[in-house]
This record gives C-alpha cells, structure tokens and sequence, in this order.
C-alpha cells in the first residue's frame, strides 16, 4: 500500500492546527501557573491581620474611638496636625486592642505621631 503524499495546502493547514494546539497548551499551562501564584497583596493583608486582628472589627473600634473625640469640646479647637496625631493615635490603639498588644511596632508609632506634634507645638510656641 503506498502511503497519500500531501498537497502544500494541506501540510500548512495541518502545521497551523498543531500550532494553535500548541499555542493553546500554552495558555492553558500559563493560567495554571498563574491560579496557583500567591497573590502578593493577599499575603500582606494576612501578615497584618496576625499583628493587628481582622479588619472589620479593627475599623469598627476605630471608628468608635474617632467619632468620641469628634465629639469632644475641644475638637474643633484643635490644629489638623493635633488632630491628625489624635485619629491616628486612635488607629494604632484600635490596632492593639483588636490585635497583638504586644506588638512593639504600633507603641512605637505612637510615640512617634505624639512626638511629631509635639515638635509642631514647640515650633509655634
């Protein structure tokens, strides 16, 4: 039995299906790869939810902090640096108190937006 010799037209038909068969492994072994990548900003979120607890409920002591010296009779008194250094403040003990309160890098935060306003005061002074 002899053997059916191909046209020109039939081998580049049969080159350009391999080729998309190949092109679409391709594809298929890249989305693979990538549905198992970590995803970079997800791997952050769960570092910080073991120093600081989740986030929900770090927000909604936080809030609760804020609106209290929103309320406040000196509030509207205040400098936007004395301000800003109070809500933050408020962050970081919302931190410590739905997270590690060991964690040393939120104390010394706040010693730092403390010592940040402080410097401000005596500037104007």
């Amino acid at each position: 039995m002899t053997a059916k010799r191909k046209t020109l037209k039939q081998i580049r038909e049969d080159h350009e299906v391999e080729t998309e068969r190949a092109f679409q492994k391709g594809r298929e072994h890249q989305k693979l790869i990538q549905d198992h990548q970590p995803d970079p900003v997800q791997e952050i979120l769960n570092k910080r939810e073991k120093h600081y607890g989740v986030y929900k409920e770090h927000t909604r002591i936080t809030q609760h902090l804020k609106d209290d010296m929103c309320d406040s009779p000196n509030w509207n008194i205040l400098t936007s640096d004395q301000k800003e250094t109070l809500e933050m403040v408020a962050h970081k003990i919302g931190r410590i108190l739905n997270g590690d309160p060991n964690f040393i890098d939120s104390w010394d935060d706040i010693m730092g937006y403390v010592k940040l306003t402080t410097n401000i005061i005596k500037e104007r002074s």
